[in-house]
């Protein structure tokens, strides 16, 4: 993180935050807000540059489903010489449940996080992050950038955290999930893959943005060539399962 030097980071899957995470990040110039999963250890977390914004507001929301959360925070810029404090922004995080064989899960938490982005933010520029455990062509994916998706499922009875192995019921539900906003991968073309492990390889971590920010530059993915000279993520060269996504507006 510190090597990439962003204005604003947003976190998934964070945890120690007040006894390292905060800490750390406090003595490089950063400031930050942190929301931890319901019966989680970890959370997720968005930080800034103390020299480039203060925190005018914030929220967070519980999904009461598989201990989800997002959180959003509206972020001005700080004003140059005295001058007239620029236009505020709003970014906004979460981490989406991970097992595929439950997509309606991933978008009911979608609907409750995109929504409660919508009444939170207004008119403001709107950064949307999130690892989303979703593909692109997923329902999942398609309703951040479509505003609308019809799925049909088999609720599970029940599944396990740990294999994803998962017990289905018998009946089928067709259910419309939508909200209001106007969103745009800040990745354009997408990329390959942000993740890539023993038995997955896959872009599922995910900058969104509103048409009033426009994406000057994305980081590259390193090569699969260079991840796998030691096989899969994480590894000695990279500590993190998940690659870092950073986009420049």
């Amino acid at each position: 993180i510190l090597r990439y030097s962003p204005d604003i980071v947003c976190l998934q899957e964070c945890d120690c935050w007040s006894d390292f995470m905060l800490p750390r990040m406090q003595s490089n110039g950063f400031v930050g807000i942190w929301k931890q999963k319901t019966g989680k250890k970890d959370g997720v977390a968005i930080l800034w540059k103390t020299e480039k914004f203060k925190m005018l507001n914030h929220e967070s929301v519980e999904y009461n489903l598989k201990g989800g959360v997002g959180i959003i925070a509206v972020l001005q810029p700080n004003s140059a010489s005295g001058g007239d404090a620029p236009p505020a922004l709003c970014v906004a995080n979460t981490h989406l449940f991970w097992n595929p064989e439950m997509e309606y899960v991933k978008l009911k938490q979608a609907q409750l996080y995109l929504n409660m982005i919508s009444s939170f933010a207004a008119d403001l520029p709107l950064v949307v992050c999130g690892d989303l455990n979703s593909m692109p062509g997923s329902d999942c994916y398609s309703l951040f950038v479509k505003g609308r998706v019809t799925h049909t499922y088999t609720p599970v009875v029940s599944d396990d955290e740990v294999s994803g192995q998962v017990e289905g019921g018998r009946e089928t539900i067709t259910e419309d999930f939508s909200h209001p906003l106007t969103l745009s991968s800040a990745y354009d073309p997408p990329l390959a893959f942000s993740t890539l492990t023993d038995g997955f390889r896959g872009w599922i971590d995910h900058i969104f943005v509103t048409k009033q920010l426009q994406c000057v530059s994305c980081l590259e993915m390193f090569s699969e060539e260079t991840i796998l000279e030691e096989k899969s993520l994480p590894s000695s060269r990279y500590p993190s399962d998940h690659m870092a996504c950073m986009a420049c507006m």
